[in-house]
C-alpha cells in the first residue's frame, strides 16, 4: 500500500494491478473517468460511500504526477521541436567533434 495525497492506494493483485483506492476495488482511473464524464464530487461520493474527498484528491494527484513523469520521459526522447533526439542511424545529435 502506498500513500498519495492523504489517501492510500494499493495495486497488488486487485483489478489487474491498477492502482485502487485503499481497501476498495475502485481504481484511480475509475474516479478520473467519472470526473471526466461530468460527475461531480458529491455524486461520486454519493454513489461510493466508502470514498472520501481525500480519495478523489489523491486520484487527481496521482494523475498529475503520472502526467509529469510522462512529459519528462518524452522530453528525453524529443527536443523542443518534437524532433527525435536520435537520428535514424541512432547516433546522438550532439554538438562537438566528429569521431566517426
Amino acid at each position: 500500500m502506498h500513500a498519495l495525497g492523504g489517501a492510500d492506494y494499493d495495486h497488488a493483485g486487485v483489478r489487474g494491478g491498477k492502482p485502487c483506492i485503499r481497501g476498495t476495488r475502485i481504481t484511480v482511473y475509475d474516479i478520473l473517468e467519472y470526473l471526466a464524464g461530468g460527475m461531480t464530487e458529491v455524486e461520486i461520493l454519493g454513489d461510493f460511500p466508502s470514498l472520501t474527498r481525500e480519495d478523489i484528491g489523491a486520484a487527481l494527484s496521482f494523475a498529475a504526477a503520472r502526467g509529469r513523469r510522462l512529459a519528462y520521459r518524452l522530453s528525453l526522447l524529443f527536443d523542443e521541436n518534437l524532433s527525435p533526439r536520435l537520428s535514424v542511424d541512432s547516433k546522438p545529435r550532439v554538438p562537438g567533434p566528429n569521431y566517426s
